[in-house]
């Protein structure tokens, strides 16, 4: 398939927070995956973070409940794929954190710029710290090696 010819499909049901990932299995039924393939459509997107899907070595504290997660994805591609659908991960990586999340303690090294979001103050990783660039590397390995028919990925970076 080329990129022109995607037609991408997003549940009204599905909702960014909190984990989205986790409850895509029990929202992209076999029912809801086939009106979606019969209305025309050829793949459908998921919103996930990549610190939330997959583990890391690299930042240890990143990835808890991954296996879920993975399941759940792994349901949905396993289900879309019957169906003739292509699934994508929607992420933003590498995503801030809010200011007051433990994570800063034990890596301070790694914090980019702050902002406001959602009444929270922010850090977001900064990409030029190697820790972060290793993450990024070693999280989207993992995740193409745990999800190797996902279709791709929406990247706002």
């Amino acid at each position: 398939m080329e990129l022109r010819d995607l037609r991408l499909w997003r549940s009204p049901y599905s909702h960014f927070y909190p984990e989205e990932t986790l409850r895509a299995a029990g929202i992209y039924t076999a029912g809801v995956l086939r009106g979606i393939a019969d209305a025309g459509f050829n793949a459908i997107w998921i919103h996930t973070l990549l610190r939330q899907i997959v583990p890391s070595r690299v930042f240890p504290e990143f990835g808890r409940g991954s296996a879920a997660r993975l399941a759940s994805l792994r349901t949905v591609i396993r289900r879309a794929s019957r169906c003739g659908l292509k699934v994508y991960l929607y992420m933003q990586p590498p995503r801030g954190l809010p200011a007051t999340d433990s994570f800063w303690r034990c890596h301070p090294e790694t914090a980019g710029a702050t902002f406001f979001h959602n009444g929270r103050d922010m850090v977001s990783l900064c990409t030029s710290a190697e820790p972060v660039r290793r993450f990024l590397r070693e999280s989207s390995e993992t995740l193409s090696r745990e999800a190797p028919d996902l279709g791709g990925a929406i990247l706002i970076t």
